[in-house]
């Protein structure tokens, strides 16, 4: 009689797993919550992707707040790699909501709460991961703060209101030693915008996001610096950023980066919209990939 093990191997198993989910989630009635019964690996590996994204700002996407009790926070928690958080939650709910998650990689704090009480949060060395990005008001958070263990990996910076104009004041992002992307939303002086382009080490894309446009008062060229026409960074753009589409802010504006590479000088003055990246550049003549 045959001795065979009729068990799969744990990788195909798992991958078998996947694949249900994902075929799953695109029915019009998902049932990825069935597939979670079927064992508790099976629920592990699926918890991986079903809450890795807790955007709780609005209830459309907020997964914990339809599938999990407020008790189980401890065991989902580790599961989260992109948050959002904030809105009329109190300090004491977005601490413990951190707590939970200290596997985040991705975050965004949209609160009246000043950033500033959670970045001992961020920074403790129980956190298993360092942020990656991060978008939120920076004008209760001290210069120690900023350059400290909290954000020393982030490459991708959304910068709601840096709590100042002065050139000293936005000289702290240059100390960030990961920075690569960073998203600016009120208007600055042409001294600031120069000095992060030539004072950070990595920089690859500068947004200038506001709407209207404003004057700069001077020309500056470098294929970096991105003037787009946006009322504020979305959660929608949020979202786009974290699951990897082509249609977050951060790749329109390398998209805007290209066109300049390829000599379309226009693209240094002119605001382009966001929701109409494609036209505004044809219309400056350029036709390549977007």
């Amino acid at each position: 009689m045959s001795e065979l093990d009729p068990r799969f191997p744990p990788e195909l198993e798992q991958e078998i797993c996947l694949q249900t989910y994902f075929l799953c989630t695109t029915t019009k009635k998902p049932r990825s919550v069935h597939l979670m019964l079927v064992a508790r690996r099976f629920h592990d590996w699926v918890a991986k992707h079903k809450y890795c994204t807790l955007q709780q700002l609005s209830h459309e996407h907020n997964i914990f707040e339809k599938l999990v009790p407020a008790s189980s926070g401890k065991y989902y928690g580790p599961f989260v790699k992109h948050l959002m958080m904030g809105g009329a939650q109190d300090k004491d709910q977005l601490e413990t909501l951190l707590r939970h998650c200290p596997n985040v990689v991705d975050l965004a704090i949209w609160s009246p709460h000043d950033t500033s009480l959670f970045v001992e949060l961020l920074a403790t060395e129980s956190r298993s991961v360092r942020l990656r990005s991060i978008s939120t008001n920076f004008s209760s958070l001290s210069e120690d703060d900023i350059v400290g263990p909290a954000f020393s990996k982030v490459s991708h910076l959304d910068v709601t209101n840096m709590g100042g104009k002065e050139l000293a004041r936005w000289t702290i992002l240059t100390r960030l030693p990961e920075l690569t992307h960073l998203i600016i939303n009120e208007e600055v002086t042409p001294e600031v915008i120069r000095c992060l382009l030539k004072g950070c080490q990595h920089l690859q894309i500068l947004v200038l996001a506001r709407s209207p446009g404003y004057d700069l008062g001077t020309e500056i060229r470098d294929r970096r610096l991105v003037l787009l026409k946006i009322s504020r960074y979305t959660i929608d753009d949020w979202m786009a950023f974290v699951n990897g589409t082509s249609e977050d802010i951060f790749s329109i504006a390398e998209s805007i980066s290209r066109a300049k590479s390829a000599g379309y000088k226009d693209c240094h003055t002119r605001w382009i919209s966001s929701h109409r990246v494609k036209e505004d550049l044809m219309e400056l003549g350029y036709h390549g990939n977007i």
